[in-house]
């Protein structure tokens, strides 16, 4: 198997990461917020882990091309923090957006932006720092 080969696979692998957490926090949170914001919430939940996990993407690949590119792991760290920061700004702006125009079950939709962000900040930094690890010299 070529180095490419091997970089793609797990690359792949990789970027099946956010959407499996963002699929299982869903299941596991299912039951709770039917029972208790019901039909609505459960449509909040959804909405919510969406664009949590879609900010993680539009700022993962990003970084994952830049920390490629890098020459130095301080290089790589610096886009990874950027990655971070990025993910943050686009989250806020977007759950404010659809806080504000969306007639979503509020409290449900909040709490989930929440969960799926804590859950995502897990998610991303391990990703990018098995990422990283491909580049080091040993």
């Amino acid at each position: 198997m070529s180095v490419r080969a091997g970089q793609s696979g797990l690359m792949g692998g990789l970027l099946a990461w956010p959407a499996v957490a963002a699929v299982v926090v869903g299941g596991v949170g299912y039951w709770p917020t039917r029972h208790l914001a019901g039909g609505p919430g459960i449509e909040a939940m959804g909405v919510a882990l969406g664009l949590v996990t879609g900010a993680v993407y539009a700022t993962m690949l990003p970084a994952m091309r830049r920390m490629a590119a890098a020459t130095t792991p301080a290089t790589r760290f610096k886009a990874a923090f950027r990655a971070g920061l990025e993910r943050f700004v686009i989250t806020l702006a977007l759950a404010g957006a659809v806080a504000w125009r969306a007639g979503l079950e509020m409290r449900s939709f909040l709490l989930w932006v929440a969960i799926g962000y804590v859950l995502m900040i897990k998610v991303e930094t391990l990703i990018l720092i098995r990422w990283s690890r491909r580049f080091e010299k040993r």
